[in-house]
């Protein structure tokens, strides 16, 4: 049972029961939004607390309800873009942030490429990116878009190279981003689920192909990450298997099947080391909402909880500090530079809650963390270092 991971069922979304939402995750906390369950289309956001495991509304997204649209945060930023205005039957390429600190919607640039929707979106960094998708019908999209946080300008990047793709599965892991699954284009009346999974490098401006997915070929999967692993599952026909990907290893493993039954269309996100999927399409439109723990259960009769950290300043000008809601244990804090490189290792003191990391001698830019703890709590995230 510890190999397999488990899932435990949380507070149900508190929005109406719905499919083909979106969602993101920020610091504690996780999102869903958007979407509907017939007519009319949903235009509610709603945050949920990782800590007290409640849902509370917050501001209404200001643009035109929609579906099957891209959600990811960056830093205390949640993004949304793109979708499928079914009340006009049409594509959208309107791209708005939403500020976890005042619950405003701002809107941004236009996405750069055609309007669309089923595209996929993460986040590296201080960079968003979104592809793929249909645009006009039954026309597939392998173009691939690059949007900058500080300067509001989207760039076209290299085209996906699994050619069009609807209805995938995206997520970032260490600098490097993955489609995984979703639909292909066959002819003009046919198309066809895919099993493959391709990781973008955002330094090499280049696509590579890693391991096909380990369950059936499937559109309308959900994942997330957690740590250096990338997770994705369900699907269309109510599929429930789940599966694990390691990024070192570039190899499959299947893990405990989700908890709530055959789902899909479902908003995937990850908070720490756990993952959730929530809403979606389970015999008809659903507010269920599942969180999955990687490590599995401790013992029979205890689930493994595991705290948060946050820090404070990032971007840091000489020091920070890390502050974790539990003591730690024989934790060690290491730092990698953009190409995965381990550039500095810190241990951190026994039973401590907080860390002063000073930045010394590391030159200014981005970076990621990642802290490790003898119970097995994971950490990572980025530093920005001025």
């Amino acid at each position: 049972m510890f190999a397999q991971g488990t899932w435990t069922q949380k507070a149900n979304f508190s929005g109406a029961a719905r499919e083909r939402a979106v969602g993101f995750s920020i610091g504690t906390k996780g999102y869903i939004g958007l979407g509907d369950c017939g007519a009319p289309m949903f235009s509610d956001f709603w945050e949920w607390d990782q800590v007290t495991n409640t849902w509370t509304q917050i501001a209404n997204f200001p643009g035109v309800a929609r579906i099957l649209s891209v959600g990811f945060s960056i830093g205390t930023k949640g993004y949304i873009g793109t979708g499928y205005d079914n009340n006009n039957s049409s594509a959208l390429n309107d791209f708005w942030e939403w500020n976890q600190g005042t619950n405003v919607w701002t809107q941004k640039t236009n996405f750069g490429g055609a309007a669309r929707y089923g595209a996929i979106g993460f986040s590296i960094l201080t960079k968003g990116y979104i592809g793929t998708g249909y645009y006009n019908g039954n026309i597939f999209c392998q173009d691939f878009w690059e949007w900058d946080q500080v300067t509001n300008v989207w760039t076209q990047k290299a085209n996906y190279s699994g050619g069009g793709r609807g209805d995938a599965v995206g997520f970032s892991i260490l600098g490097k981003g993955y489609i995984a699954t979703g639909d292909t284009f066959i002819s003009a009346s046919a198309t066809q689920s895919t099993q493959d999974l391709l990781e973008y490098d955002p330094v090499m401006n280049m696509w590579l192909n890693k391991a096909n997915f380990g369950g059936s070929a499937r559109q309308f999967a959900s994942g997330f990450s957690i740590g250096n692993k990338g997770y994705v599952g369900i699907g269309d026909g109510f599929l429930i298997d789940f599966w694990e990907w390691d990024q070192s290893l570039d190899v499959w493993t299947q893990k405990a099947n989700y908890g709530g039954g055959g789902l899909y269309l479902a908003v995937g996100f990850s908070i720490g080391n756990r993952g959730y999927f929530g809403s979606g399409n389970f015999t008809g439109c659903s507010q269920q909402f599942w969180e999955y723990n990687p490590d599995g259960i401790d013992n029979v009769s205890e689930v493994y909880n595991e705290p948060a950290v946050s820090v404070y300043p990032n971007p840091i000008t000489a020091s920070a500090t890390f502050i974790f809601t539990d003591a730690q244990k024989n934790a060690v804090l290491k730092i990698y530079d953009l190409l995965g490189k381990e550039i500095r290792e810190f241990e951190i003191p026994n039973g401590a809650k907080c860390f002063i990391f000073e930045k010394e001698n590391i030159s200014s830019g981005v970076y990621f963390y990642q802290i490790s703890s003898q119970e097995k709590n994971r950490f990572s995230g980025k530093l920005v270092i001025e």
